[in-house]
């Protein structure tokens, strides 16, 4: 060896090689102190540049596995790529496919709307030509006639006397024209198209377009806080320790028949409710642990139902003097206001209400005046109306909890004939209805127990009699499924 190799750190000859990966260099004396327990060997070892042949192999073979795992997470990004890409063309020619198919809906319903009101003026026009065929059978008798006495008339003065007075013989007979044609009836189409002057709005918002972002945006909390029916304790869930505490700082006014919501957008939440024989608004500040009471100034309706959408808090329908109602009122909470929205089609009571797409509100079920419905109301953020949904829930169900997923309404069980449900569906409100598995236990949404959905999780919450609710998570992939089976 004509040279030794230099110290990296000082202009003088290394001692020893470090073989600790960090370092992997030669060294001088001076520098030993920061190489303690590492592996090194005297710079002149004659087995080290073979020793370093090995490193560098076993090196150039971990570097390698790195690069082998970059090309296999490469493959399987393109391969996510192509699947994204195909799954966008196969929703374009699905949305294509049904444009195509609808297009060709409308324009046979055009054709036959066209061919009903054509068909429709051929009866019409038909019976008109037969009776002015009629009239012109008529007047052709009438016409022949008069032209017979125009040419007695012409001729009568170039006649003898006795002509003249023969001629005249059952003049009135003779000549006599038959009475005018009369009209059997008086024919009238009424042309006019009627048509649903909605439709159009309606179409400018058909179909929908979901990812998988779109999936599961539960509130992203740590906690949530309970209310129970005649208690003034506050229960909150600690969902990381899964755990129930009571707060000790505030207590609740003993509410009964209420409906509670929660107002994300300003940690705050909302019940409307009977205090004794007073009809109440609570306000419950979540982060100040700070309680306000309102006066409703309206009656409160037994059974109605309600929802947080859109800014406000939406008291649906109930009982008023024993009977179902339609009256619905909105609440907004910034300037402490209440206001009247349109009417449900259907009065009822025990039904329950979400907001969906954030276009919609979404009325289920429920009773109207003690019959048991199956059907679905729509109330529209734009057009502010209500209507009444062709497709109806599998079974007639009241007192249903319900949660969105971002891409699915689910319904949790539910009051069907006066005996609680354990069913669960899922509706996109489009399709059909499709039946998860079901829950561990019936459930009824009312007398407190709730279904919340909260960061990421279902919780079923029960009251019970115990000291403290019952949380019951129901698992997200008894929702997150694909199913053909409509029902």
């Amino acid at each position: 060896m004509d040279s030794k190799p230099k110290c990296t750190h000082h202009p003088k000859d290394a001692d020893f090689y470090c073989r600790t990966p960090k370092c992997m260099y030669g060294y001088c004396v001076g520098c030993g102190m920061n190489h303690l327990g590492h592996d090194y060997l005297k710079i002149d070892d004659p087995s080290l540049p073979s020793i370093l042949s090995c490193d560098i192999s076993v090196f150039l073979l971990n570097q390698q596995k790195i690069y082998d795992q970059s090309y296999k997470e490469h493959e399987s990004i393109e391969l996510n790529l192509r699947q994204i890409q195909n799954e966008v063309s196969q929703v374009i020619m699905d949305i294509e496919g049904y444009f195509v198919d609808l297009m060709e809906s409308l324009k046979a319903r055009e054709i036959e709307l066209i061919r009903e009101a054509s068909s429709k003026g051929m009866i019409i026009e038909a019976e008109i030509r037969e009776d002015l065929e009629e009239c012109e059978k008529v007047m052709k008798t009438q016409k022949n006639i008069l032209d017979s006495l125009t040419q007695l008339k012409i001729s009568f003065d170039s006649l003898d006397f006795t002509e003249k007075i023969e001629k005249t013989y059952d003049l009135h007979t003779k000549y006599a024209v038959p009475p005018p044609h009369k009209q059997n009836r008086f024919y009238s189409f009424h042309a006019g198209f009627d048509y649903d002057p909605f439709f159009k709005d309606e179409f400018q918002s058909i179909g929908r377009i979901h990812t998988r972002q779109d999936e599961f945006n539960g509130y992203i909390q740590k906690s949530f806080n309970f209310f129970k029916e005649f208690a003034k304790d506050i229960y909150k869930y600690d969902i990381t320790h899964q755990a129930w505490e009571i707060n000790p700082n505030v207590s609740m006014p003993r509410l009964h028949h209420f409906n509670v919501v929660y107002a994300k957008d300003r940690d705050e939440y909302l019940m409307v409710g009977c205090t004794a024989n007073q009809s109440k608004l609570i306000k419950y500040y979540a982060s100040q642990d700070k309680i306000e009471q309102f006066d409703l100034g309206f009656e409160y309706p037994q059974w109605s139902f309600s929802c947080y959408y859109w800014g406000k808090l939406f008291l649906l329908g109930g009982e008023i003097n024993d009977s179902s109602t339609q009256i619905c009122k909105s609440y907004t909470p910034r300037n402490n206001t209440w206001s009247n929205i349109a009417d449900l089609i259907i009065a009822r009571d025990s039904s329950s209400v979400i907001g969906f797409e954030n276009k919609y509100l979404y009325v289920f079920g429920g009773y109207s005046n003690g019959i048991s419905l199956k059907s679905i109301e729509r109330y529209h953020k734009d057009a502010l109306r209500w209507e009444l949904m062709h497709v109806q829930m599998p079974v007639p169900l009241a007192f249903i909890s319900l949660v969105s997923t971002g891409i699915d309404m689910v319904l949790f069980g539910g009051e069907c004939n006066e005996r609680s449900s354990d069913q669960v569906f899922k509706w996109n409100g489009y399709n059909g209805f499709i039946e998860c598995p079901r829950l561990s236990a019936p459930f009824t949404c009312g007398g407190s127990d709730i279904v919340v959905f909260v960061a990421g999780n279902v919780y079923i919450i029960r009251a019970d009699d115990s000291d403290f609710p019952t949380a019951e998570i129901y698992p997200i992939s008894n929702i997150n499924f694909n199913s053909a089976d409509n029902m």
